[in-house]
C-alpha cells in the first residue's frame, strides 16, 4: 500500500494518471461482469443492447459495479486526503486452482474485504471510496485498487505494521477459504477413521 502526500502539488495529478493506468494499461479485463450489466441496467443508461462480457474502453469497478472513469478522474483528482494505491496479487496456479482467472472472482473478493480493509486503516464505511481494475497479467493474476475517503478525515498516512498484517490475513483467509474447508475435512474424516 502506498500513496502520494496530498500536500504535494503535483500529487492530484498523479492520482488521476495512476488511475487511468489502472484502468486502461494492456492486460487490463474490460469485460462487463453480470454485476456491472446489473448495475447499467440499474441506471437507465443503456442506449443499445448489453450482455456480460462486452467490452468497454476500459476496467474500473467500484462497490456497485462498473465505474464511469471520467467521474472516477473528477473525484480522485479532487480528493483532498490520502489516496492509498494497494495491489492484491496470486501466483498463476493459485489462481488457475482457485478460479481466479476471472474477473467476477475478484470483483467479489474486493467487494467482500475492502470494507474490512478500511476498517483496518480506520475509514468509517459511510465515509469509504474506492475503485479496482483486473489484470491478468501471465504469471501474476493481480487487482489494483485505490480507495480513499469521501471526506478527509485522516491526518497522517501510516497504516501498522499489524492492520497491514490483518488486511492481508482477511484476503488471504477469503481466498483460500474453500482449500482450508476442504482440508479440515479431511482431517475430521481422518480423525473419526483412527478413532
Amino acid at each position: 500500500m502506498t500513496f502520494k502526500h496530498p500536500n504535494l502539488k503535483e500529487t492530484a495529478e498523479k492520482n488521476v494518471k495512476h488511475l487511468v493506468y489502472i484502468a486502461t494499461r494492456p492486460g487490463v479485463d474490460k469485460s462487463l461482469t453480470e454485476k456491472d450489466l446489473q448495475k447499467e441496467l440499474e441506471k437507465e443508461e443503456v442506449d443499445g443492447p448489453f450482455i456480460a462480457g462486452a467490452q468497454r474502453s476500459h476496467g474500473l469497478f467500484g462497490p456497485d459495479g462498473a465505474e464511469n472513469l471520467e467521474e472516477m478522474k473528477k473525484e480522485i483528482g479532487a480528493a483532498k486526503g490520502f489516496v492509498w494505491r494497494c495491489i492484491v496479487s496470486l501466483k498463476e496456479e493459485d489462481a488457475k486452482e482457485l478460479g481466479y482467472l476471472k474477473k467476477d472472482k475478484w470483483e467479489d473478493l474486493l467487494r467482500n474485504k475492502v470494507p474490512e480493509m478500511a476498517r483496518e486503516m480506520n475509514i468509517p464505511i459511510e465515509n469509504l471510496r474506492w475503485v479496482g481494475a483486473v489484470h491478468m497479467e501471465r504469471g501474476h493474476p493481480h487487482a489494483h485498487l485505490m480507495i480513499w475517503e469521501r471526506e478527509p478525515s485522516i491526518r497522517l498516512g501510516v497504516i501498522s505494521k499489524n492492520h497491514i498484517v490483518n488486511m492481508r490475513k482477511s484476503l488471504t483467509d477469503e481466498v483460500f477459504s474453500e482449500e482450508r474447508q476442504n482440508l479440515l475435512n479431511e482431517k475430521n474424516i481422518m480423525r473419526d477413521l483412527i478413532r
